[in-house]
């Protein structure tokens, strides 16, 4: 499915007014984007991304491999969970 928006303002795209989501994904930023199955007018509303720093510290996921301290789920929270402990048991700032 294509959803079309039109008249909206776009950071950071100077003079583009429409945006094109396919199937739930942004597909085209621009003008004259062509035909959708529905086409929603933003009436000159601002579009900018959202305000998250959505980033991961993959470096913490691994954190607790080791048979005093053990990240059972395997997930970032646990690890992160984990740290203190973790750090308690080791010197992390040995060469």
């Amino acid at each position: 499915m294509k959803k079309k928006f039109i008249n909206a303002s776009i950071y950071k795209y100077e003079g583009a007014s429409e945006l094109l989501v396919e199937d739930g994904k942004f597909a085209a930023i621009g003008v004259d984007l062509g035909e959708a199955d529905e086409t929603i007018d933003l009436k000159g509303r601002f579009v900018l991304p959202p305000y998250v720093d959505a980033h991961l510290h993959l470096d913490y996921y691994f954190t607790g491999q080791d048979d005093k301290i053990r990240n059972e789920s395997g997930t970032l929270f646990e690890a992160i969970d984990l740290w203190n402990d973790y750090k308690k048991h080791y010197d992390c700032f040995a060469i």
